[in-house]
């Protein structure tokens, strides 16, 4: 990313967008896109205030579970500050992309989906992921 800013989708963490990036936020889900549409970040998060905490692999496994999706394979998304991550990638019956990454602490779990046309115009997206911070 050339130029970035930093955004707060809530008070638990942060992470790092285009500076040229469009934003959309609603109750439950934050929407970052650039110019083009074509790439859509999207994240939801969950704080836990008791309980045992969901592994990211647990989540991402029940998540792909309910969907319908062809062609998975993992995608390798480092999160620096989270040792508790896992993605990949998936298309829909619509023949539509999908990157789905959970990041899990004991107290937070994100879930970050990027919906895209190609490959091209996903690395702002997967650095903006890549970026968090809890």
């Amino acid at each position: 990313m050339n130029s970035t800013k930093i955004v707060s989708p809530t008070e638990n963490y942060s992470l790092e967008i285009p500076t040229a990036a469009h934003e959309e936020h609603d109750e439950r889900v934050s929407s970052y896109w650039t110019g083009d549409q074509n790439t859509i970040l999207q994240l939801s998060s969950y704080t836990r205030t008791e309980g045992e905490q969901v592994t990211a692999d647990k989540r991402l496994q029940d998540r792909l579970n309910r969907e319908k999706l062809s062609g998975i394979k993992k995608a390798d998304i480092p999160i620096s500050s989270c040792k508790d991550s896992a993605a990949v990638y998936a298309t829909d019956t619509q023949n539509n992309k999908w990157i789905y990454c959970y990041a899990v602490w004991p107290d937070l779990a994100i879930l970050a989906t990027i919906s895209y046309k190609s490959e091209n115009e996903i690395d702002w997206a997967i650095k903006s992921i890549s970026s968090i911070q809890h």
